[in-house]
């Protein structure tokens, strides 16, 4: 059957049949005045009818493959909160006490640090002069401390001690403070001695009257003594009438008289001893006087140095200060302190240390009417804000 006939005998258009493309297009390929005998396909080709059968089981599945995922996952909300990194952990803020004028900076923010690391310097020339007052009073009353043992001991020699001579090997100029205590202890050793040399002259010269009274007495005495031998001889022979009795009253006035010379010898004699014995009491009298005078003086010293050792320690351990150590290990954050010359006011933090192998923490505030869509363990995006959001991608956390 040629395609021809085949379109002949086909229902024309008016009775309900339309003509389908490809007859359409055969008829149009089929030559002027003649037939094609070709065979014509009853049903589509094989892979169309299967690409078509894979389409519509892709399409139910990725149907399905939503139902599924909806029915099954779990949907959550977002809270959007501003917050900042903090350290977890204390920040130990490093001040200085007395404050003054920076002189020295070894570190940089951001500078990791160990413990007992020189951070700063300040300008110590101020306390350096306050050091320097101190100590040259400290050698001053240690001189004299070092005369008054030396005059306790009545020695001609001053002995310094070994702070002594250490003080005055660190400045040189401190020696002449030593200079001052010997002349001063040789001033008052002759002095003292001059004294003790008075009175014990002075007791001497008494001892010689003394020796003197003694010798006048005795020989009182033995005229004394003699003028009575005669007188009882003189007795008995008045009583036999050898002699008159005037002879007798002579003897008697002579008598009478020595016994008056011995009498104030005697009387004299007491009063040179009563003054001798005022003399060594005053000699007596000196040495307590100078015993009682340096026991004043070296009590007065004593207080004195311990009262300046407390100055100094409390002055030193301000030098000390001077130097600004790190107290722990850790990095510089937050320094204030950036000029030489710069003034730091008192109690003022200069920088603070992070601990070392402190992690980072973000703290933020949730609003109260977020607060039931977060829980502990909660995933979080942590976008930092001060990078440029295209470049800096998002920080995991929890």
């Amino acid at each position: 059957m040629s395609l021809v006939e085949h379109d002949s005998r086909s229902p024309a258009p008016d009775q309900g049949a339309a003509r389908t493309p490809a007859q359409g297009g055969f008829r149009d390929l089929m030559p002027a005045g003649g037939s094609l005998d070709l065979p014509l396909p009853e049903r589509p080709p094989t892979r169309v009818r299967q690409l078509v059968l894979w389409l519509v089981v892709c399409g139910f599945g990725l149907f399905g493959g939503l139902v599924f995922w909806a029915s099954r996952a779990e949907l959550t909300s977002a809270v959007v909160a501003a917050g900042a990194f903090n350290v977890a952990g204390d920040r130990l803020a490093v001040q200085h006490f007395e404050g003054g004028i920076l002189r020295e900076l070894n570190v940089a923010e951001g500078d990791r640090v160990a413990e007992g690391d020189v951070i700063a310097r300040l300008d110590g020339r101020r306390v350096q002069a306050q050091l320097a007052i101190l100590n040259g009073q400290l050698a001053s009353l240690l001189a004299q401390q070092a005369r008054l043992n030396a005059e306790l001991k009545d020695s001609a020699e001053l002995q310094p001690g070994a702070e002594l001579e250490r003080l005055t090997a660190q400045a040189p100029e401190l020696a002449q403070l030593v200079a001052v205590q010997r002349d001063l202890l040789a001033s008052n050793r002759a002095l003292y001695q001059g004294q003790m040399d008075i009175i014990q002259g002075r007791i001497t010269q008494l001892g010689d009257q003394l020796k003197g009274r003694d010798a006048r007495i005795k020989a009182t005495e033995e005229q004394l003594a003699l003028v009575r031998d005669e007188l009882a001889d003189l007795t008995q022979l008045f009583e036999k009438g050898l002699v008159p009795k005037t002879r007798i009253g002579q003897r008697q006035m002579q008598q009478s008289g020595l016994l008056g010379t011995l009498g104030a010898l005697e009387s004299d004699r007491g009063n040179i001893l009563e003054r001798a014995g005022e003399m060594q009491e005053r000699q007596l009298q000196a040495g307590r006087d100078r015993a009682a005078r340096i026991a004043a003086e070296s009590q007065a010293v004593q207080e004195q140095i311990l009262d300046l050792r407390q100055r100094l320690d409390a002055t030193l351990d301000v030098a000390e200060r001077q130097t600004i150590r790190a107290p722990r290990d850790g990095r510089v954050v937050g320094l204030e302190i950036n000029t030489l010359g710069q003034v730091v006011d008192p109690g003022q933090t200069l920088l603070e240390l992070m601990p070392a192998d402190a992690s980072l923490l973000v703290e933020s505030r949730v609003a109260v009417e977020d607060i039931d869509e977060v829980s502990m363990g909660s995933q979080a995006r942590v976008q930092l804000t001060a990078y440029s959001f295209r470049s800096t991608p998002p920080v995991q956390g929890e």
